[in-house]
């Protein structure tokens, strides 16, 4: 209970920022990106939910049950993909895309909370853990954060240094 809190508490914080910025996110891209962007938020919130059922039957070493959770969001994702695919316009299958992901990722999270009470789990009071998790959690959720914003700028700006040094 904990852990969810709090990721939910950061998607909360994460979708305002989107929305806030949404004017500077299409003029540093454009219109498409932007609302892909949008489209992919709620698997943002889904991803957020199922790490902490997963981390769970992690713990309690239910590593099929997280393999079964992982193959059903593959499978859902790739087969909602290419109906869209093969039944949509083609500018409009990055929005598709971004919707398969969201789906699927959704998918998932279904999976990985069935197993989570089907093995009994259940949802604690949060306050004996919350600091602790927090404590915890928040060294590599910053290097995790950090590493995640430095690899667009590394791919964009590695390239534009070598072609500007003549490579």
């Amino acid at each position: 209970a904990s852990s969810l809190i709090i990721e939910l508490a950061v998607c909360l914080i994460l979708t305002i920022l989107v929305f806030a910025l949404k004017g500077v996110i299409v003029k540093a891209t454009n219109i498409v990106s932007a609302n892909m962007l949008l489209l992919l938020l709620p698997a943002v919130f889904a991803g957020a939910i199922y790490a902490c059922f997963r981390g769970a039957l992690w713990g309690r070493k239910k590593h099929f049950d997280n393999c079964i959770a992982e193959v059903g969001e593959q499978s859902i994702r790739l087969i909602l993909f290419l109906i869209f695919f093969f039944t949509s316009p083609s500018e409009k299958a990055g929005y598709y895309a971004a919707i398969c992901n969201s789906i699927s990722c959704f998918v998932s999270m279904g999976i990985s909370i069935f197993y989570y009470f089907k093995h009994g789990g259940k949802i604690k009071n949060p306050k004996a853990n919350f600091k602790q998790i927090l404590k915890t959690s928040s060294a590599i959720t910053c290097v995790r954060v950090i590493t995640s914003l430095a690899q667009p700028l590394i791919a964009v700006l590695l390239p534009l240094r070598l072609v500007s040094a003549g490579v």
